[in-house]
């Protein structure tokens, strides 16, 4: 015989609505007032060429092993997946310019973030072998070179002092994720005018080879002497070994001649492996920006929560990020 339980009376009835009617309003409200996602887009290459792919990769701040969702779209191309953390975006046949690349991020607690960048599809091209290195060298700046005129932004990736047991393996670092990414980011000189484009700086002491490994010529030829110049025209005592980026509107003209606005990075104390992290994101961050119209204040707020986000992986940078990266 079936055993049927008794309904509740009307006042148990009315009492068990209510109980559901509060735990609904209180996941709405909880849903509602949910803390956002921080989020960060970033992007391999800025410029891809038709057969080419750009790997788009999104950070988010929410603890590890989350089952977050992830919606990819942009304004040409297509993506493949389109619904994990990374996504290979190719232009297919979209045509040669721009394209904002963008992701929503959720979380089952009702926690959202968004972010997008913009790539260009360029034409595609045909380097000789010898084109890699021809830009890498552009990049180096020699005793009585001049910084090329008109450009929207002006970096330099400054040494503090020559290296030691300390610092070495920073410093290898440092240079190896710069000159990995000078010919990616090169490519912008094809699709904007200087104006709008950040050109970054290595200071050497004579014209290097065509070919050379960081841990061998670029270290024994640092100028270190033009690096500590250099450093001098940012206000403030400067004693840590570095690594720094210093950025401005205008190149540094040394000591007395503070710029009139710059960001101001110093990596003397950040782990190795978060080096090459950093540098990624300076060059990324940088190459989204429209210099005619932009502020380095963003660009300081979108690397500060990149490395938010990665120190959770080392707490030991999470207390310093505001005293590692200033702006004026």
């Amino acid at each position: 015989m079936a055993v049927v339980a008794p309904l509740p009376a009307q006042g148990e009835r009315s009492r068990e609505v209510n109980k559901l009617l509060c735990a609904a309003a209180i996941l709405a409200c909880q849903a509602a007032f949910a803390a956002p996602l921080t989020v960060l887009c970033s992007v391999d290459q800025p410029v891809v060429e038709p057969r080419q792919t750009a790997v788009a990769s999104v950070l988010t701040d929410s603890p590890a092993g989350t089952p977050l969702r992830y919606a990819w779209k942009a304004t040409g191309g297509s993506f493949t997946p389109d619904n994990q953390s990374t996504a290979n975006w190719s232009p297919g046949a979209a045509a040669p310019g721009p394209y904002t690349l963008s992701v929503s991020v959720a979380s089952p607690d009702g926690s959202a973030g968004d972010c997008s960048l913009v790539v260009f599809a360029g034409r595609e091209t045909r380097g000789g072998s010898q084109e890699p290195a021809r830009q890498i060298r552009s990049a180096m700046l020699l005793p009585g070179k001049k910084e090329a005129p008109n450009f929207g932004l002006y970096s330099y990736m400054l040494l503090g002092s020559k290296p030691n047991a300390a610092n070495r393996d920073r410093y290898v670092a440092f240079l190896q994720a710069f000159t990995d990414t000078v010919v990616a980011y090169d490519k912008l000189t094809e699709q904007l005018a200087p104006p709008q484009l950040n050109i970054a700086y290595l200071p050497v002491d004579r014209e290097p080879p065509p070919n050379f490994k960081v841990e061998d010529w670029l270290l024994d030829h640092y100028d270190y002497d033009a690096a500590r110049k250099l450093l001098e025209s940012i206000p403030g005592t400067h004693t840590g070994d570095g690594p720094y980026i210093v950025s401005a509107d205008h190149p540094l003209a040394g000591a007395g001649h503070p710029p009139a606005k710059y960001l101001f990075e110093d990596l003397t104390t950040v782990p190795v492996p978060i080096v090459k992290f950093w540098v990624n994101q300076f060059r990324i961050q940088t190459a989204q920006q429209r210099w005619d119209r932009a502020t380095l204040s963003g660009v300081a707020v979108r690397i500060r929560t990149g490395l938010e986000i990665a120190s959770i992986a080392y707490p030991e940078i999470r207390g310093s990020i505001a005293t590692l990266l200033k702006g004026n």
